[in-house]
């Protein structure tokens, strides 16, 4: 499935896949939080086209149980609201995420690049580093401001 940005009036073809940790970091006390509240307020504003996964969503639900500390409850569910397209996780692209070769990053991390990657987005925002130097995604980090207000148009 190819995310489409006629979802978001304005949006000139670039769309962002937003990560469990820019969610997560909205309500944990860390240097992140205003950065990714400010990311996910224009998410929520049509600012900035993004997309998530329900793998991204599932993560964040599971902080929720198991996060030390736990996210609030509710989190995942009004993060799911969020995003005009939610993007669905497949046999084809765990296939993908199986086949590729990415030191450092986790299968749920390769999942997330498989699925952004074949759903057509440029970059990835996380605080991962993980995904750095990844073949068909470059990563915005929240507290890189200029990039971030790169992917508003600012």
């Amino acid at each position: 499935m190819i995310a489409s940005t006629s979802a978001y009036p304005g949006a000139d073809g670039m769309l962002a896949f937003i990560d469990a940790a820019v969610i997560a970091y909205t309500r944990y006390d860390a240097p992140q939080r205003q950065a990714c509240t400010e990311i996910m307020l224009w998410v929520a504003e049509g600012r900035l086209p993004a997309t998530t996964s329900v793998l991204v969503i599932e993560e964040v639900w599971h902080l929720e149980f198991r996060g030390r500390p736990p996210l609030p409850v509710g989190t995942a569910q009004v993060a799911s609201e969020l995003f005009p397209v939610l993007l669905s996780v497949t046999p084809d692209h765990l296939r993908d995420a199986m086949r590729r070769d990415s030191p450092g990053l986790g299968t749920a991390d390769r999942l997330h690049a498989a699925v952004a990657i074949e759903a057509g987005c440029e970059v990835i925002v996380t605080t991962d580093r993980a995904f750095d130097g990844l073949d068909g995604l470059r990563r915005v980090d929240p507290l890189d401001t200029a990039a971030v207000k790169a992917l508003v148009g600012g």
